[in-house]
């Protein structure tokens, strides 16, 4: 992303922007039309657009694509196996451990994917293990591991976790694969 001179104005702009608008509002009277046409208005998509673009220099900057990992969470399994704690661990050092509330079970068993680690890792060979523990559809405790050897190279590096029922062996599976 290259900024000109129009951005880097537009973003001084939008950072005095408050300070004017806050004077310019002691100064009004009470008894002096508004204007509905604001110039703020006519800025907000100029403001929305400069704010995305902000935000995905700031990613880039923090998770640059050569060190850059992300692990997603993705469900399948038709409510016969119900997660309640999920512990990620690579090379040995947990980086991510969460409990889960109902709301974003739900929103999971209904095709919702969660971003559950974003971070950076060095270039080589690397292990992921994924612990899952919840209850299957009998309502017993259910506790697995899955784990994956893979070797991160010079780009963004996706890995996704994966839960599957099968309905063969009338079990969750559970597989970590990379994207």
């Amino acid at each position: 992303m290259k900024y000109n001179n129009k951005k880097m104005a537009m973003l001084l702009f939008l950072v005095t922007l408050p300070f004017f608008a806050s004077f310019n509002a002691f100064s009004q009277t009470e008894n002096a039309p508004q204007n509905t046409n604001s110039p703020l208005e006519t800025l907000k998509p100029e403001i929305v657009d400069l704010s995305k673009e902000l935000r995905l220099l700031e990613e880039k900057l923090l998770y640059p694509d050569v060190e850059q990992i992300s692990i997603y969470l993705s469900f399948n399994t038709r409510e016969q196996f119900v997660i309640d704690n999920l512990k990620i661990k690579l090379d040995g050092e947990v980086i991510s451990s969460g409990k889960y509330e109902s709301r974003q079970i739900n929103a999971l068993n209904k095709g919702g994917v969660q971003r559950v680690f974003l971070g950076n890792i060095t270039p080589g060979d690397h292990t992921l293990v994924a612990f899952f523990t919840g209850v299957d559809g009998y309502n017993k405790p259910y506790k697995r591991a899955a784990s994956l050897d893979f070797n991160k190279g010079s780009t963004a590096k996706a890995i996704e976790l994966n839960v599957t029922y099968s309905t063969q062996s009338l079990q969750p599976i559970f597989e970590v694969v990379e994207r």
